[in-house]
């Protein structure tokens, strides 16, 4: 069984950024953690970044590099019945004629073998600043199709085989996953 981080492949496609920047922190510290708050949402406005304009709008991105992904109607469309039931849409505001939402993954599962994992953790907390190598718990046999694992909840969506295949099969753009179990 495999696993893989969520990432926005930037290569040849636009890339999407809030129109009040002002937003970004608010958005991305405490909106998109895995909680299910799907009434606490504003919506807000998104804009392609300037020097993306003449690039194809992917199916796929994030916002600002931060985790909270971004689906196209078609995307949504495509892997609604994955998504739905591991977390919430919320409305964009999008500067122009085509419709994205964000998704707040709310599926959050206990997945890592920490102990076995090759963890880089900071000197003075003893709390995770980056995992190096992700080794699953041996009793783990099925995972959800995206998810959040409580070690980086605040930093990492991630998904399973199923969703990558979905995503092969229907064609959609903008996605990277790179693979870690």
């Amino acid at each position: 069984m495999n696993f893989f981080e969520l990432k926005a492949d930037y290569d040849g496609y636009a890339a999407m950024g809030y129109v009040d920047e002002d937003v970004d922190a608010w958005w991305s510290a405490e909106q998109f953690i895995g909680n299910a708050d799907a009434n606490q949402y504003a919506v807000v406005g998104a804009t392609v970044h300037a020097e993306d304009r003449e690039l194809v709008r992917p199916d796929f991105t994030k916002f600002n590099q931060a985790p909270i992904p971004v689906f196209s109607a078609r995307a949504r469309d495509a892997l609604r019945d994955l998504l739905e039931p591991n977390g919430q849409f919320v409305g964009i505001d999008f500067d122009e004629p085509l419709e994205y939402w964000a998704f707040n993954t709310t599926t959050v599962v206990d997945v890592l073998d920490e102990a076995a994992s090759d963890i880089k953790r900071f000197s003075s907390s003893g709390g995770i600043m980056r995992i190096n190598a992700y080794v699953l718990k041996a009793e783990v046999s099925d995972l959800p199709p995206i998810f959040k694992i409580p070690q980086t909840q605040r930093s990492g969506v991630y998904v399973s085989d199923e969703f990558v295949a979905r995503v092969s099969v229907a064609g959609l753009t903008g996605f990277k996953f790179v693979q870690l179990a």
